[in-house]
């Protein structure tokens, strides 16, 4: 692969300094990403329709003889127990929490199968169904999420590839078209794996931490609800919202990662060709934050970025650094 200076191949030919066209993120790989998130999301939905059920059964485990079991579980030695609101009706049932933080149904169907023992002097009782039957939808749930994060690891990566082709070529054609060197002299597409790699890692953890939270909105949504003996029409539309806030997260990563990603190929791209400045270009509209607004069309060094860093690295940036040469 040649090895290329632009600035002292334009000043050769007699090439006034000059910016490129800018080369920023295409909405096809961003949509890519966000699919992925979406469809964890999406599964989580189909899971809760298809449980409907379950919430009742939860409710009504919450009964006198569980919070008898509730008060008694407490014996359980270093186990945490959170105390419910009074209401007028009488004292709500009190949760348990054990050792390691384990929710009142995960110690209900541990102590059922036998992890943990109560005092002699407590009798045993029957426990609940509906509590076994939320730990193994929540355990069934999280073990789908964990599987959805595996396979988000091949899919971000075929994104972020297909991205990293897309730029070489558009960056690699406007070079061509004004100085008359083919794409295939200026650019690999192995200079560029490592960074690809380490963008794929960091948002596969993002969709691995977004896939946790998910299980866990679900957990506590649920679980409130059944507290406070809210309607299954109330619960769905808590549900709904904790998801809405879910995709606005997801549309964020898959927007933010993608622009970051486009940041570290025009880096590397300029640098490559000995271009060591840029011209910041914003996206013009009301959504450009002030301090990039008075940024716009200033030329900015590489080895010198600006408090926040160069386009597209700030969180939500849809800045682009446009190659200058001169």
């Amino acid at each position: 692969m040649i090895r290329i200076d632009l600035p002292e191949l334009a000043r050769r030919k007699g090439r006034p300094a000059a910016k490129l066209p800018p080369v920023g993120p295409t909405l096809a790989c961003e949509l890519s990403v966000r699919k992925v998130m979406m469809d964890s999301i999406r599964m989580v939905e189909q899971a809760l329709r298809e449980n409907r059920e379950l919430f009742p059964e939860v409710k009504r485990g919450l009964t006198p003889d569980a919070a008898t079991l509730s008060q008694e579980a407490r014996r359980v030695p270093k186990a945490r127990v959170s105390r419910g609101r009074a209401r007028a009706s009488g004292r709500r049932p009190l949760l348990v929490r054990g050792p390691a933080g384990e929710a009142w149904w995960t110690v209900s169907s541990l102590l059922r199968k036998g992890t943990y023992r109560l005092a002699d002097e407590v009798p045993r009782r029957p426990l609940r169904d509906a509590a076994f039957g939320f730990d193994l939808f929540m355990a069934q749930l999280r073990s789908a999420l964990d599987h959805s994060s595996g396979q988000a690891q091949g899919k971000v990566a075929q994104a972020y590839a297909a991205e990293e082709r897309r730029h070489r070529a558009r960056l690699g054609k406007s070079i061509q078209k004004r100085y008359g060197f083919s794409m295939e002299d200026i650019f690999s597409d192995r200079d560029l794996t490592a960074q690809v790699q380490a963008a794929t890692q960091t948002s596969v953890a993002l969709i691995r931490g977004l896939n946790d939270d998910l299980a866990k909105k679900v957990e506590f949504t649920v679980l409130d609800a059944a507290q406070r003996e809210q309607t299954t029409s109330e619960l769905a539309q808590r549900l709904r919202k904790e998801l809405g806030v879910s995709r606005a997260r997801a549309k964020l990563i898959a927007s933010d990662q993608v622009a970051s990603l486009n940041a570290t190929l025009n880096r590397v791209r300029h640098q490559q060709v000995g271009l060591d400045k840029y011209v910041w270009e914003t996206m013009m509209d009301d959504r450009v934050r002030p301090d990039h607004q008075d940024r716009q069309g200033r030329i900015f060094f590489w080895d010198d970025p600006p408090p926040d860093g160069h386009p597209g690295q700030p969180i939500n940036c849809r800045c682009v650094a446009a190659a200058y040469v001169g």
